[in-house]
């Protein structure tokens, strides 16, 4: 009998005292990847990482595939292939979060629900372009041609970006929000981390996925000449942050299969970073508090439960 898919389900419970954030316990529900994939042949742990982890695709199957490739070289072609996808899977990734977080704290605009529909499918339609052999063993496939998707920048930074910020000035949350840079070197390997930021704001994590995603389409029109993301054989820097996979592979058959997901130590970094933080009453503090969460890229939605409530804060 096939085992079920638990969901990933991540949050910090937090106990208040006197006004502030005495206790931050991080917890995260993974799934048994082990159970769900060993025993099974690559193509089987290929599609069942689809049911398991439905963000990051790309470098779940690149971070997959690369611990079967260790005894000959890859085609460089496929290598700038994979790149270009996951390049794309970046830019997906980081204007989703930023668009998300628009939407959560800016009036309706119908231009900029316009703007997200036909950037969906400019980015679909190049995805649907590219060879789905890619991330088979030792295939050879060929990067596509893009186009620039600078030409979208401006669309970007007038509807989305710049608004945003601006309505983040208009609060305390830059000042409440923040990140130390102990915990963005030691916790942390996403746009933060890799773009080597010391205390980190709440702007500053939007400027950080901003930076990066304009930074990932340009490498994506010429992956071949851009350092691979594939650090190591099962270790790829997926948007979030550096994704490991673990697997013993014995006759074509997984054995003890193990993922290591960024948001893991995400989570820890937000918890570390909550300890001491004074908490306000009010549903201002409250949306600030969501748009931080959401500024940190996480692949499961970080939910906040009250030890205590507010109204003992």
């Amino acid at each position: 009998m096939t085992p079920s898919v638990t969901l990933p389900r991540a949050f910090v419970q937090l106990r208040v005292e006197q006004g502030r954030i005495a206790e931050c316990h991080p917890q995260i529900e993974l799934p048994n990847v082990a159970a769900l994939l060993d025993g099974m042949d690559f193509e089987q742990v290929n599609a069942r990482l689809k049911l398991i982890y439905s963000q990051c695709a790309e470098a779940q199957r690149w971070a997959a595939v690369s611990l079967l490739e260790v005894d000959e070289p890859v085609a460089p072609s496929t290598q700038a292939a994979r790149a270009q996808a996951l390049w794309l899977e970046w830019v997906n990734e980081h204007s989703w979060q930023m668009w998300r977080s628009a939407h959560h704290i800016l009036p309706h605009s119908d231009e900029r629900m316009d703007l997200l529909n036909q950037w969906r499918q400019e980015l679909a339609s190049l995805r649907s372009e590219m060879d789905s052999k890619r991330f088979q063993p030792y295939a050879v496939v060929e990067p596509i041609s893009i186009p620039d998707l600078a030409d979208w920048r401006d669309q970007w930074l007038k509807l989305v970006y710049e608004p945003l910020l601006e309505e983040i000035a208009k609060h305390d949350w830059e000042k409440r929000f923040h990140t130390e840079t102990v915990n963005i070197k030691e916790l942390e390997s996403g746009p933060a981390h890799r773009l080597h930021m010391g205390e980190v704001s709440l702007g500053d994590r939007f400027e950080a996925l901003w930076v990066e995603w304009w930074h990932a389409a340009a490498w994506a029109t010429h992956p071949d000449e851009v350092a691979s993301p594939l650090h190591e054989p099962g270790v790829v820097a997926a948007a979030r942050g550096n994704l490991c996979h673990r697997c013993q592979w014995v006759d074509g058959l997984a054995g003890f299969y193990s993922i290591d997901i960024p948001t893991v130590a995400t989570l820890e970094s937000v918890s570390r970073s909550l300890i001491g933080q004074e908490v306000v009453d009010s549903h201002d503090w409250r949306r600030g508090l969501t748009v931080w969460l959401q500024s940190h890229a996480p692949c499961v939605e970080i939910e906040v439960e009250y030890l205590e409530g507010l109204d003992d804060a």
